[in-house]
């Protein structure tokens, strides 16, 4: 069971990694010339800054889809969905909800993700 979650744990990594250079990509090629060195230099950190938008809201894409107000941070595996705050994921838990709210997948295992320039 450990080697079955550390490949999980690995696998979310690796995808989250991929996301921030598709993510980059992708504004640099809807960004003009001069905003494209900008981007770069705010998104060198995958996920630091890009999390919130001005007035400290979360961005629609992070927030938790329970309580719409805290940052998504809890990942589901085996679908590897992240979809809920820490405080959500324990009211979800406490009562007996053991799938995904996004896919139905039967939750293996709940795993507290900290990304670069969370503390």
């Amino acid at each position: 069971a450990a080697s079955e979650l550390q490949e999980y744990v690995e696998s979310v990594v690796k995808l989250e990694k991929e996301m921030a250079k598709l993510r980059l990509k992708s504004d640099s090629k809807n960004s003009t010339p001069s905003a494209v060195k900008e981007n770069k230099k705010s998104e060198m950190t995958a996920g630091s800054s890009q999390d919130k938008l001005a007035g400290g809201r979360l961005k629609r894409e992070h927030e938790c889809v329970m309580c719409l107000s805290e940052e998504r941070s809890v990942v589901f595996l085996p679908c590897a969905h992240q979809v809920l705050c820490p405080k959500c994921n324990v009211l979800h838990e406490k009562q007996g909800m053991k799938d995904c709210p996004s896919c139905r997948t039967p939750i293996k295992f709940r795993i507290h993700a900290k990304f670069l320039g969370q503390q």
